[in-house]
């Protein structure tokens, strides 16, 4: 009767530390998407700065230098958008093939879109191959 016990103490704490490493994971991916959408907002904010001056410039017969640093700004913002998704994906266990950039399980060996073998992250560590961490699938 004991070892009943035990086995559902197990369980119960099994099941509470599935349920702890989800509230984990939720929280983190809306954080994540919480600054996507912060990045979001800032580039449209800029673009309308952008407008303004494209259009202030223009009713000034002048050229809007100050456009360059903006579209700059929009840039960075735009990386920092895609490293949040790589993350929420790295939460999920989905990466992008380096091959195709379609979704493919981070557990797979080969991707099952265009074939491309997968490299696991200590591989691309030990191997040399060509330094980008692609693998060549003879395209």
């Amino acid at each position: 009767m004991a070892d009943f016990f035990k086995k559902i103490g197990k369980s119960i704490s099994d099941t509470s530390k599935n349920v702890k490493e989800s509230v984990a994971d939720s929280r983190e991916k809306s954080a994540l998407r919480r600054q996507i959408a912060a990045a979001n907002n800032k580039i449209e904010q800029i673009k309308i700065s952008i407008g303004d001056i494209i259009y202030g410039a223009y009713t000034k017969d002048d050229e809007p230098e100050d456009c360059v640093e903006l579209c700059k700004q929009i840039d960075e913002l735009l990386q920092n958008v895609e490293k949040y998704k790589e993350q929420i994906l790295a939460i999920d266990g989905i990466k992008k093939c380096p091959n195709c950039g379609l979704e493919i399980n981070v557990d797979s060996v080969f991707c099952s879109h265009c074939g491309a073998k997968q490299i696991k992250d200590e591989d691309t560590q030990n191997d040399s191959n060509d330094g980008d961490g692609y693998v060549d699938v003879g395209n």
